[in-house]
């Protein structure tokens, strides 16, 4: 009986060591991997290449994660090393950003205070002097620079709209001066008049005759014409406003 359990014990105390060889072996293994990660981590914590070194924190403390647990000692001094180079990036990235969001914050008042300016050329009463003013007005909008990327949109659309009002009054403008256009309105009215007056005699024809159909059929030619003639004369007035 003693020598079977002799060697249980003889055995279990050898499978004992050797798992205690192996844990050890693995954290030796895991702290040289997170000595090298410390390493990293304190050549890039002074990097002001915001966007990319954050991907390379996070894809660090991936590793460190993987890595396993290093002796107990050595983990934790290993982690507050590795936190420290983090954490002297990542704050210095958010003052970076605080700065910046200051000052995109006084990039937007300065662009409101251009919308100001701009808004008051609409309704447009002079294209050219309108043209002239809001190029002006978009030179010191591009050196003024960005705006918080939540007002962005909505700050662009206004100074668009102010350029499509300018637009728009151009093409009327041009439209009414077009001589082909003033030449095909001029003989739209020309032709209805015409054929008013054509339907005018046809109707006192069909009154004198008592043709009841026909009356009929020249009141409503007339009414039609007499309508499509004050929308050709409209158009035709809009050349002289």
């Amino acid at each position: 009986m003693w020598k079977r359990l002799s060697h249980s014990r003889a055995v279990f105390e050898k499978r004992r060591r050797a798992w205690f060889a192996e844990r050890d072996a693995k954290r030796e293994e895991a702290q040289v991997v997170k000595e090298k990660l410390v390493r990293e981590a304190d050549a890039i914590a002074d990097s002001t290449d915001w966007g990319a070194t954050a991907a390379e924190f996070r894809t660090l403390m991936t590793r460190w994660k993987t890595a396993g647990q290093a002796p107990r000692g050595a983990d934790d001094e290993l982690w507050n090393s590795f936190k420290a180079a983090q954490d002297r990036f990542f704050s210095a990235r958010s003052a970076a950003f605080a700065e910046r969001d200051a000052s995109l914050g006084e990039n937007l008042a300065a662009k409101k205070l251009l919308l100001k300016d701009a808004e008051a050329l609409v309704p447009v009463k002079d294209a050219a002097a309108a043209r002239t003013q809001l190029r002006t007005i978009q030179d010191k909008w591009a050196a003024i620079g960005h705006v918080p990327r939540s007002d962005r949109d909505g700050v662009e659309k206004r100074l668009q709209a102010v350029e499509q009002a300018i637009r728009e009054h151009e093409d009327t403008r041009w439209r009414r001066s077009n001589p082909e256009a003033h030449a095909r309105a001029t003989a739209t009215v020309e032709q209805l008049t015409k054929s008013l007056a054509k339907l005018d005699r046809e109707l006192a024809v069909a009154e004198r005759a008592g043709d009841k159909a026909g009356v009929r059929k020249a009141t409503e030619a007339i009414a039609a014409r007499r309508e499509w003639l004050a929308q050709a004369e409209q158009s035709l007035a809009e050349f002289s406003a």
